[in-house]
């Protein structure tokens, strides 16, 4: 963990559970622990997620990246995050202009008729 841990934190993890994993990770590394799947899966199971957790850790296991590509891994996790959050925020810019566009449409178009009734 140690070795990673200036480069990563769980806001880069796009799944929330593998958000909430993470999250239970470190907390047991902070507390001096050393955690394998199973303190992970009971710290989960703790904080009330137990849905399938066993099946995804085990899945995680089998994907997990070896030491010696961890900043590879790291590197390809920040540019997931980065699209996403680019994603997001352009749709959310195209939804308020959207809204911006159709205020100012209702408004000409109250102008018009205002304009029509005098």
């Amino acid at each position: 963990y140690f070795y990673i841990s200036e480069e990563l934190n769980s806001e880069l993890f796009i799944d929330p559970l593998n958000r909430r994993i993470y999250e239970a990770f470190v907390g047991l590394v902070l507390k001096g622990l050393e955690p394998n799947l199973l303190m992970v899966k009971t710290e989960l199971e703790k904080n009330g997620i137990n849905h399938n957790i066993g099946n995804h850790l085990e899945q995680l296991r089998d994907y997990a990246p070896v030491k010696a590509n961890i900043h590879h891994y790291v590197s390809e996790l920040k540019n997931q995050w980065l699209k996403s959050t680019a994603t997001k925020q352009t749709t959310n810019f195209y939804k308020e202009v959207n809204q911006i566009e159709n205020k100012a449409e209702d408004t000409i178009a109250n102008i018009k008729c205002r304009k029509l009734l005098f």
